[in-house]
């Protein structure tokens, strides 16, 4: 899993100027779900439908960005990517679209709305 914390989206030389990377141990804080095998060889040649699923504590982002606190209610902005670079068929994928192929640009993120949690 290739994942970052993005501080400063701006751009040089291809890459963004100020992000970290998450360790190994905060790489395995993240749960990944998906329908396909855990590798694919041969290669599937024709097309298919696939899912992927994620699930990522708060406490991590907290790491990087303080407390969060009662997230129900908050609403943020997000993208997701699925990033093909080193395949027989490079592709690339987001959630949210994109105006080109810039994963880190802000000002196309998508809107995440968590839901409050009714206490009766």
């Amino acid at each position: 899993m290739l994942a970052s914390y993005v501080y400063d989206p701006a751009r040089a030389g291809g890459r963004v100027t100020g992000c970290t990377s998450l360790s190994l141990e905060e790489g395995r804080q993240v749960l990944l779900y998906h329908d396909l095998p855990e590798r694919v060889d041969p290669e599937i040649g024709h097309h298919v439908v696939w899912h992927l699923g994620f699930s990522l504590p708060f406490a991590l982002l907290e790491t990087y960005v303080g407390p969060l606190g009662e997230v129900g209610g908050q609403e943020w902005r997000a993208n997701f990517y699925k990033c093909g670079d080193d395949t027989s068929h490079p592709h690339w994928g987001s959630w949210a679209p994109l105006a080109e192929r810039n994963f880190h640009d802000p000002s196309i993120f998508g809107v995440i709305r968590f839901k409050k949690h009714d206490a009766s």
